[in-house]
């Protein structure tokens, strides 16, 4: 009998994802004074194991036996001195739904209704996840499932539902009536007030305050894109680059639509990184500045028309977002006015659509081994698994150079775990993990000391493992970093970074990671809340701060004109010439 998040309900009880670690199948005992982590790795063994003992197949004893294990283990998280510690940690208190469960089924399958019932009845002080109730079906329940108490807990799981936000999911509409438009701001403003993790890191704001501004906007907000364009201005208030509120799909060419050029802050100018039209770019060079944007400067235009939109944590971030990500954005049917200045002084104006024309998908994960012994990968996302498996294909490669360069200079992101697993093949070592908090309202204390915001530190993960020296790469390493590099790529940074495995070169990160909560808004929108922070193991911070490389190397005009790339070619010397990591705090 498998554990019961592994076999059911994986995907809603996500959030319980320390019972996937594999342990050894046998009974242990936590000593008083255990950290959670061992307390909770004891725990699970136990559980495990009695689990196993419940196998199919098993006899009576054996299940007498496996129940009287579940039995002691639940009164050893309810009981001192294990109770206090287990109440602080999340992962240990869904323990005890993780030994409910299994054993409300060896008590079924030992013909104990009553007993199993009770077992059952306990779990709904635990937690309410709606897709619990799909257990319903489990056939080591099947004798329980005409019974009304069974039915009541079923019934039970599928409160929690009131945290859903399906009620406010309409579909998309040309416009909202008031109360979507109000449940909609409502909704985010709550869930703001509640879960964002990083308060102390957004400006002084009266959030409430903010709320009844905002209230008047969206009741005069006559469509539904003039409602998003109000909400999409919100969201940045709270200095956060996992924050963020985003229109219907319908409406993205009125919001989204770009012209097939890219732009880049370097040098404290705004210059053309890529053109992606054959026919434009004889008109446009890759280097050029630009100037205006409809005629006006292009700074002053990105301060008043781009960056009440964009929602960042930090000053790299936000030069991103401006002068990169959404300084040509707009709708599709108007055509942007650019002014450029080319290499000679020269200056132009023109046209262009926001078409995106010959906007081609290019390799992310290109590799090349130079022929002085450094090989190279470029690492773009971490959305799949690809990023993995093309180390892995150039493995081979890679552990017969001189040293390895790992760029996530564009990399924004996916799942962290994909990161992990390709540092791992550079580790001898457990490597420590970085730490996580989210907030924790004691509602009872607030009732008598008024209002506060209080954080709950999560369970520490697993060690990252190192793997044998016939399958990991133990020559210098060098990942270049920069603004663009966030996300599950900063988490990727942040663990190589303190590991100490090798340099760090380029530029600071963008300074934003966590875990973000996703809402469905009316009208087909959706918003995201950082409700998580993630901070070095020692617990120091680089969200809101970015982090910084051990040689710092900045693009230039120049290089991008002759095409030239500085950051890796100084990680290139800098790894033949032998050069180690500066162990120095790496937060801005």
């Amino acid at each position: 009998m498998g554990t019961f998040v592994t076999s059911t309900a994986r995907c809603a009880l996500s959030f319980l994802a320390a019972a996937l670690i594999a342990l050894p199948a046998h009974a242990a005992q936590a000593l008083p004074g255990s950290s959670p982590a061992e307390l909770l790795a004891s725990i699970m063994a136990a559980r495990h194991a009695a689990q196993e003992l419940a196998g199919p197949g098993a006899d009576r004893q054996a299940l007498e036996q496996a129940a009287a294990r579940l039995e002691q283990l639940r009164r050893q998280l309810d009981e001192p001195p294990y109770r206090d510690v287990v109440l602080a940690d999340s992962f240990l208190y869904a323990e005890r739904l993780n030994i409910g469960i299994p054993l409300a089924q060896i008590h079924a399958r030992l013909g104990e209704k009553d007993k199993a019932l009770q077992a059952l009845e306990a779990t709904t002080s635990v937690v309410l996840v709606p897709g619990l109730a799909m257990i319903a079906e489990d056939p080591a329940l099947a004798s329980l499932r005409r019974e009304p108490r069974f039915q009541a807990v079923m019934a039970t799981y599928r409160q929690g539902a009131i945290a859903s936000s399906k009620s406010f999911a309409t579909p998309f509409s040309a416009t909202l009536t008031r109360r979507q438009r109000i449940a909609g701001l409502s909704h985010f403003w709550s869930e703001v007030r509640h879960n964002f993790a990083n308060v102390d890191l957004m400006p002084v704001l009266d959030w409430d305050a903010l709320y009844m501004e905002y209230l008047g906007k969206v009741m005069e907000a006559k469509t539904t894109a003039g409602y998003y364009r109000v909400l999409m201005q919100l969201a940045p208030l709270l200095q956060d680059g996992h924050t963020n509120i985003y229109p219907p799909g319908e409406l993205a060419a009125l919001f989204f639509a770009r012209p097939p050029v890219d732009t880049e802050l370097v040098e404290d100018v705004v210059v053309v990184r890529a053109v992606h039209d054959r026919r434009l770019a004889r008109s446009i060079s890759v280097g050029d500045e630009i100037v205006a944007v409809d005629g006006v400067p292009v700074k002053e235009y990105a301060e008043r028309f781009v960056r009440p939109f964009v929602s960042s944590s930090t000053r790299q971030d936000r030069h991103v977002r401006m002068y990169s990500y959404q300084l040509l954005a707009g709708d599709a049917k108007r055509p942007v006015a650019l002014t450029i200045r080319d290499g000679k002084g020269r200056l132009r104006r023109m046209t262009v659509a926001r078409s995106g024309a010959e906007r081609r998908a290019e390799n992310a994960f290109p590799f090349h081994v130079s022929d002085d012994g450094i090989a190279y990968l470029r690492l773009d996302h971490f959305e799949s698994d690809a990023g993995v498996k093309a180390f892995e294909q150039a493995l081979p490669e890679i552990r017969r150079a001189k040293g390895l360069i790992l760029d996530v200079r564009r990399n924004g992101g996916g799942s962290t775990g994909h990161g992990l697993r390709i540092l791992s093949y550079l580790m001898d070592k457990p490597v420590e993990p970085m730490r996580g908090r989210v907030r924790f309202e004691d509602q009872s204390f607030r009732a008598q000391a008024g209002d506060s915001v209080s954080w709950r530190p999560l369970a520490a993960p697993a060690h990252l493992p190192g793997l044998p020296a016939g399958q990991r790469f133990d020559g210098p390493v060098a990942v270049l970093i920069g603004p663009k590099t966030f996300s599950a790529a900063e988490d990727f940074a942040a663990m190589y970074a303190q590991a100490g495995r090798g340099i760090l070169v380029g530029e600071a990160t963008g300074g934003s990671t966590g875990q973000a909560l996703v809402l469905d808004l009316p009208g087909g929108g959706q918003a995201r809340i950082c409700v998580k922070r993630d901070t070095f193991a020692d617990g120091s911070d680089f969200v809101g701060k970015g982090i910084t490389p051990d040689y710092s190397v900045r693009d230039a005009i120049a290089a991008v004109r002759s095409g030239a790339d500085p950051v890796r070619s100084e990680a290139h010397r800098l790894l033949l010439a032998g050069a180690g990591p500066q162990m120095t705090r790496r937060a801005k």
